[in-house]
C-alpha cells in the first residue's frame, strides 16, 4: 500500500502525486475533508481550488469532482455506441468506486442488467456520503446490483453472462487484490472472456498514453491481444491526471471498429438512445479525437521492444 505523501509549506499543504516515480505533480490542498484507512486501501478526499472535492487512494490521483466525467464518458460510451441497437444488453463493472461509472450506464435504457463488484465495501460507503455528485444515487436503480468481492474471484465464482465487462480498478495493475488464489494477468483477462456473451466487448482504463509514455500500455494491450482477436487503444487528457490516459476496448467481433464510425451514425445513436444533453464530453469531434493517435504513437505501440 502506497501512501499518500502531503507536504507542509509556507505557502500552504500540498499533496504530491505517486503514481510516476520520475515525475510529481503537487496539488494545493484546500481542504482535508476525510482521511481513512481500510484493511485494503488508504483513503484521501481533499479539496482542492479548481478541481473541488477530490478523491486520491494509496497515494494517486483518482477522480475530481470537476473532471471525472471526462474519464467516465471515454471509458463508458465508445463500446456502448458499438451496440445500439440491441433491445436488451447487460453490463459488468468490476471497481464500483464512487460510482461514476454506473452513473453513465444507467443512462441507457436498453441495459436491462448492471452488476457492479468492489472489494472494499468501507471505502464504497465511504465515497457514497462524500461523492453524490458522482453516483447521483445511481445504486437506487432496480437494474443496478451491487457484490462486494474481489473482481478475480467473482469472474471465478460466478456464471453470469454479459454484453460488456468494464474494469475500473482503481490501478490497472491490481488485477489480484485481495485475491485468495494467485492468477496470472493473462488468465483474469481470459476469465473475463469467458465471463462475456459472444462477441462481447471488453473495456479497461490503461495507463498513460503519450509519445514519451507507452510502455505500461503497449504491454497491456499485448496481453489483451492474446485472449481477444481484435483491441483498440484510445486516450483522452484529464486534467486532475496532468496526462493522457488510456483505454482498450477488446472484443473478438470482427465487425467492430469504434476507430472508422460513421459520420451520421454517432447523431442518430445519441437520439435513439436519449442520450441528447446527457454527455459533457463526447460529441462527434471528441469522440474522433479520443482514437486518433499521432503516427508516432501508432508506431511505438505496434513494436515489441522500445
Amino acid at each position: 500500500m502506497r501512501m499518500a505523501k502531503v507536504l507542509k509549506r509556507k505557502d500552504g499543504i500540498w499533496f504530491i502525486d505517486g503514481y510516476d516515480p520520475d515525475m510529481k505533480i503537487m496539488f494545493r490542498v484546500d481542504k482535508v475533508v476525510k482521511y481513512k484507512k481500510t484493511p485494503l486501501q488508504e483513503i484521501l478526499i481533499v479539496e482542492i481550488k479548481g478541481f473541488g472535492k477530490c478523491l486520491i487512494i494509496d497515494g494517486i490521483t483518482q477522480s475530481s469532482e470537476a473532471d471525472e466525467f471526462i474519464y467516465h464518458e471515454c471509458l463508458i460510451h465508445p463500446a456502448l455506441f458499438q451496440r445500439s441497437n440491441n433491445e436488451s444488453i447487460s453490463a459488468l463493472v468490476l471497481g464500483y468506486g464512487e460510482g461514476a461509472t454506473v452513473r453513465e450506464l444507467v443512462k441507457y435504457k436498453n441495459l436491462k442488467r448492471i452488476v457492479a463488484i468492489d472489494i472494499d465495501e468501507k471505502a464504497v460507503m465511504l465515497l457514497r456520503k462524500h461523492f453524490p455528485s458522482m453516483h447521483l444515487n445511481t445504486y437506487e436503480d432496480p437494474r443496478v446490483k451491487i457484490y462486494f468481492i474481489s473482481a478475480i474471484d467473482y469472474l471465478r465464482q460466478s456464471q453470469e453472462k454479459f454484453d460488456f465487462i468494464f474494469s475500473d480498478i482503481s490501478d490497472p495493475g491490481c488485477f489480484n487484490l485481495a485475491s485468495d488464489k494467485n492468477k496470472s494477468e493473462i488468465t483474469f483477462y481470459k476469465l473475463i472472456k469467458k465471463a462475456l456473451n459472444r462477441n462481447g466487448i471488453f473495456v479497461s482504463h490503461a495507463y498513460f498514453l503519450n509519445e514519451l509514455s507507452f510502455c505500461e500500455h503497449r504491454k497491456m494491450l499485448f496481453t489483451l491481444n492474446k485472449v481477444f482477436r481484435k483491441s483498440f487503444s484510445s486516450r483522452v487528457f484529464v486534467p486532475f491526471f496532468g496526462n493522457y490516459w488510456s483505454f482498450i476496448l477488446s472484443t473478438d467481433d470482427d465487425s467492430i471498429n469504434p476507430c472508422n464510425f460513421p459520420e451520421n451514425k454517432f447523431q442518430k445513436i445519441i437520439e435513439n438512445m436519449e442520450l441528447t444533453g446527457k454527455l459533457k464530453y463526447l460529441n462527434r469531434d471528441s469522440y474522433n479525437a479520443l482514437f486518433g493517435l499521432p503516427n508516432i504513437l501508432k508506431e511505438k505501440l505496434r513494436q515489441r521492444n522500445p
